[in-house]
């Protein structure tokens, strides 16, 4: 991440991050646009700068299960439009703000939050948001999912969402991807690299101007392990180790190479 999630505003954070990245002989990130902002952000050199792949977090969990045999083991109908928010219950992640459209959009199918609370305060909030509405569906919890019950979500949905108000990368996206699921992620998030353009990911401005129009059409798609076969491969943990292999090789010829007898006589 570019800064720490919920912890923006904190004293020092902003500036025991940049001494980090300042000191760094190699930095990794994910995309183009991330390499940029942290120029931008903290004042480094792009050749400081290495994009590597985020890796691919559906290698564990293995291919999906069959969607009628997850929704029957998650207890969901077979027919309804299942729409998906997973992760952590935090903040930053904007859940409370789609849960708010959804409270007032019928005909847009169901909207289900699963995931472990982080925050209590922010958790009490989503539910008393969601109460009452037949269509939002809350299943928190105090621990995280399990890599069975995680497969067992990504296979039943017909989307996933993320309205993070802030993001650098995101392995929920990245995962969503993998399986092959049509996404919704905001415009504003480009350092979060999801091989696109893509028919599986619909970037949307606002949730009052074009969240529905996408919405629809990411419904309308099909989910397709097949097709993110393609995106697996770009993000796989070989290509992964090989660019960072290389990285890590060119910043220690270049430290060996720096240590002239002058400058290792002190350490004798």
């Amino acid at each position: 991440n570019l800064l720490p999630h919920n912890r923006h505003k904190e004293a020092g954070v902003f500036q025991n991050i940049q001494a980090t990245v300042s000191r760094a002989d190699g930095i990794f990130v994910h995309s183009r646009d991330a390499l940029e902002k942290i120029v931008k952000t903290f004042g480094v050199g792009a050749e400081k700068c290495h994009i590597i792949p985020f890796g691919d977090h559906s290698v564990a969990l293995g291919e999906p299960l069959k969607r009628a045999e997850a929704r029957k083991h998650l207890g969901l109908g077979t027919e309804e439009r299942i729409s998906l928010i997973f992760g952590s219950v935090s903040p930053y992640k904007g859940s409370d703000d789609v849960i708010k459209w959804w409270s007032e959009n019928q005909g847009v199918g169901k909207l289900v939050v699963v995931g472990s609370v982080f925050y209590e305060e922010y958790a009490n909030e989503l539910r008393n948001l969601a109460d009452g509405a037949n269509h939002i569906e809350l299943r928190l919890s105090d621990g995280f999912l399990s890599e069975e019950e995680l497969k067992t979500w990504l296979s039943a949905v017909d989307c996933c969402i993320f309205n993070y108000r802030d993001i650098f990368s995101s392995g929920a996206a990245s995962l969503a991807r993998s399986f092959g699921i049509p996404l919704l992620i905001p415009e504003r998030l480009k350092t979060a690299y999801l091989g696109e353009p893509h028919s599986h990911v619909f970037r949307f401005d606002q949730l009052d101007t074009d969240f529905r129009s996408q919405l629809e059409q990411a419904l309308q798609t099909p989910v397709d392990y097949r097709i993110a076969e393609e995106w697996r491969n770009e993000t796989s943990w070989d290509r992964v180790a090989e660019q960072t292999h290389k990285v890590y090789s060119e910043v220690l010829s270049d430290f060996a190479s720096s240590q002239t007898p002058e400058s290792t006589r002190g350490s004798e």
